[in-house]
């Protein structure tokens, strides 16, 4: 695939800036090396992706033709993950943070409503920019997506010297597009479809979807500008809750969150949001949390996974320290793909019960520059919190 041969200077990256078994390697010369080679692949602005956008890619099903895509998702989630891990860094380190955030966050105006409300959008909206190197989706109105809870709680996690009264007015508007208050959700178990939790949609005539990963990101916002809880964020608190206990994000992973589809992702969302702003009533739930992080590292064998869940237990406190066998790295990070577009997500019940796991409901978003993200996290939280660096083997 033509992504590999974007990935070589990845390869080249790690292999010569400070990745083997060093006794005298240091955390700071690990992640500057890893910063660098992050701020490398930031777009310098060509005809596929704006200046300060990071580079992603879409691939459907049995197709080998990999299609540039042109969104702000993932370079929101690096720069949110990147400044919540900041403070770690040297002063060199924090140094490229800023200069990435500084050529970043003017992209975001153009994924804002087309109408000047407070919601953005996955693609640019003002010319809508839907499917972009699309010969056919592109082109018709019909594929255009509404706004999102996920990519506007991610703008809002990211943007600096938001006002309060515009994170009040952002939180009204979630509300409207919240179950229950005027459509009801079908496509989920009967136990969970009586809770006023947010959409993930705010389109007027969309169906209500519910996907805790996306709830999660919601309530990360919410718990970031310390706003009062509404009963619509309660129902949020409520249901991740009632998910854990029944364990149905371990037994129908794609079912209770079709966009991140995975229980280790849906993991790793729980410890971040659990361990980084620790609500008061989802602490019980770590105990149980730390058991299927644990089950699940005894399962997986794919090396970004590994890195996500040991994350993740690093965030909830264990201090264990683990080591890691990078010998999947290069086929992770050119074939790992941490979110997709579930085709099926928001259609009748039997549909999505029966479809969402296929491949062919799925379109596959990749981005390797986050994947290198998601390492430098794993590195951060070995050092904060074993106080060591890692052991590659």
């Amino acid at each position: 695939m033509k992504i590999k041969a974007l990935l070589i200077p990845f390869l080249l990256g790690i292999l010569f800036h400070g990745y083997t078994q060093n006794p005298n390697s240091t955390f700071y010369s690990t992640s500057d090396s890893l910063l660098k080679i992050i701020k490398g692949f930031q777009s310098k602005g060509d005809k596929y992706f704006d200046k300060g956008i990071f580079p992603s890619y879409r691939w459907y099903y049995k197709n080998n033709k990999i299609i540039k895509d042109d969104n702000i998702f993932y370079t929101l989630l690096i720069n949110y993950t990147l400044n919540k891990l900041r403070p770690a860094f040297s002063d060199k380190g924090k140094a490229i943070v800023d200069e990435i955030y500084k050529s970043s966050t003017p992209n975001i105006k153009n994924y804002k409503n087309k109408d000047g409300k407070l919601s953005y959008n996955f693609w640019q909206t003002n010319p809508s920019k839907h499917f972009p190197n699309s010969t056919l989706f592109s082109k018709l109105k019909k594929f255009k997506i509404p706004d999102d809870i996920d990519v506007t709680s991610l703008v809002y996690l990211v943007k600096q010297n938001t006002g309060i009264d515009t994170i009040q007015k952002l939180h009204r508007l979630m509300s409207k597009h919240a179950n229950l208050t005027k459509l009801k959700i079908r496509n989920t178990f009967s136990r969970y479809r009586d809770y006023p939790y947010y959409s993930t949609w705010f389109g007027k005539n969309m169906p209500i979807e519910m996907d805790i990963c996306v709830l999660l990101n919601a309530m990360c916002m919410i718990e970031h500008y310390g706003l009062e809880y509404n009963k619509h964020d309660s129902a949020c608190i409520h249901l991740i809750n009632e998910v854990v206990l029944n364990k149905d994000h371990i037994k129908h992973a794609t079912y209770m969150s079709p966009s991140y589809y995975n229980k280790n992702i849906i993991l790793y969302h729980l410890a971040r949001f659990i361990g980084d702003y620790k609500p008061a009533q989802l602490q019980k739930l770590k105990p149980q949390l730390i058991r299927d992080i644990k089950d699940a590292l005894a399962e997986t064998s794919s090396f970004m996974e590994n890195v996500m869940l040991l994350t993740s237990l690093y965030r909830l406190g264990v201090r264990e320290p683990y080591e890691v066998e990078f010998n999947k790295l290069e086929n992770d990070l050119l074939n790992y793909n941490f979110f997709v577009a579930n085709l099926v997500s928001s259609q009748v019940n039997f549909l999505k019960r029966n479809f969402s796991k296929s491949q062919f409901a799925r379109i596959k978003y990749l981005c390797p520059v986050y994947n290198y993200c998601l390492l430098l996290e794993f590195v951060t939280y070995s050092k904060m919190v074993c106080n060591r660096d890692i052991i590659l083997k």
